[in-house]
């Protein structure tokens, strides 16, 4: 594929739609495109916020202008308006390894609530001074932990019906602070001590003290059981257990805007650690992190609703050269051996393994594999 750019237009060129053929050997490519007259804009519109971080609850106050270039305002032009949303997540520059979102990997809903949204309209005529202004209140609430960012957007036409537009994206905030997790690594071994930090800052990436924090666990845990089926034939079965922790550990942020909490996980699989907290007008933020806990011979790791799967898992998704990355594999079957590679264009590195339920795969990471490899599991049972 080759890109072809046409940078003058010959002064005899007629505007209008025209048709660009090419021809490789006996193949016949063809495109349309467009040749217009290029028109300076004779306004200058400008869409104005009285802020651009706002908190759910507060006003928001939106000024529309449209000047002509050569100075006067252009007053007494129709003017339309629109506003749109989409979901974002907040990021610290300050902790750039927290975790400030809730996402559930299980719910399609997070997905959707990332597409563009249309919310109100409107059209007005600007004033003698070529402006608008309005106010809306932030009532909706950022939903697991979530930030609105709103795109104000205005046009404005003048007398020879060239249109002129312009906007301006707004973010707005669940609560005055946003709670994040530090995990330190999302691979745990199940009876093995572990700490984490919950975090809390501004809007603005400050810290904020004194934040009153709660941490609670969610566990799905997977387990196997046999059974008589009809004719006194044994099978098995595979069920799930959830397990909720309310009260794993809270506090209030230091100087910081930091608590330390430590875990012990008392069994296998996914385990999902959040953090919860109320500003002081009573608006609640959230964030979570999902960790993988290892060496449980118990945990059935297949997914009786999914099939027999093999699962592999990364503890962080970039590691430096020189590092061990550790890989964690889970594997349906009690008792398999593991034939575990590293793949780019060829085979990087091998190694074979007798695996249960689940192991973790410690890989020496090398010079040669920079930038990037794939690691793949293939079990034998």
């Amino acid at each position: 594929q080759r890109q072809m750019c046409i940078r003058d237009r010959p002064k005899d060129a007629h505007v209008g739609s025209y048709q660009l053929v090419a021809k490789v050997g006996e193949q016949q490519l063809t495109g349309n495109f467009q040749v217009a007259e290029f028109r300076r804009a004779e306004m200058k519109v400008t869409v104005n916020t009285n802020k651009v971080e706002y908190v759910r609850g507060q006003k928001m106050t939106v000024r529309v202008n449209a000047d002509y270039l050569f100075g006067a305002p252009a007053a007494g032009l129709d003017m339309r308006w629109s506003l749109r949303r989409n979901w974002g997540y907040f990021n610290s520059k300050r902790f750039p390894n927290a975790r400030f979102s809730d996402y559930d990997y299980h719910s399609w809903y997070d997905d959707r609530d990332s597409y563009n949204e249309f919310l109100d309209e409107g059209e007005v005529t600007l004033d003698e001074n070529g402006s608008h202004q309005f106010t809306r209140k932030l009532r909706k609430a950022g939903g697991r932990g979530k930030i609105e960012n709103l795109v104000v957007s205005a046009t404005v036409d003048d007398e020879s019906g060239q249109s002129v537009s312009s906007r301006r994206t707004v973010h707005v905030h669940p609560a005055s602070f946003h709670v994040g997790l530090i995990p330190h690594g999302y691979l745990k071994e199940k009876d093995k001590l572990f700490t984490f930090e919950a975090v809390a800052v501004s809007p603005t990436d400050e810290v904020f003290a004194g934040a009153k924090l709660e941490v609670s666990t969610h566990q799905e845990y997977w387990y196997s059981t046999k059974r008589k089926g009809p004719g006194g034939r044994m099978y098995w079965d595979y069920k799930r257990e959830v397990i909720d922790e309310d009260d794993v550990c809270s506090g209030t942020t230091d100087k910081n805007g930091k608590i330390s909490c430590q875990l012990t996980p008392r069994k296998g699989g996914s385990l999902r650690i959040r953090v919860e907290a109320k500003d002081n007008k009573g608006r609640k933020v959230r964030a979570s992190s999902w960790f993988w806990i290892t060496g449980d011979p118990d945990y059935y790791g297949g997914r009786a609703d999914r099939g027999n799967q093999v699962g592999i898992m990364a503890e962080a998704p970039e590691v430096d050269v020189g590092d061990t990355a550790r890989i964690a594999i889970t594997s349906p079957f009690k008792h398999a051996v593991a034939l575990v590679t590293v793949e780019r264009e060829d085979i990087l590195w091998r190694d074979t393994i007798e695996i249960g339920t689940n192991a973790v795969v410690e890989l020496p990471i090398a010079a040669s594999w920079a930038p990037n490899v794939h690691v793949s599991a293939c079990l034998l049972y």
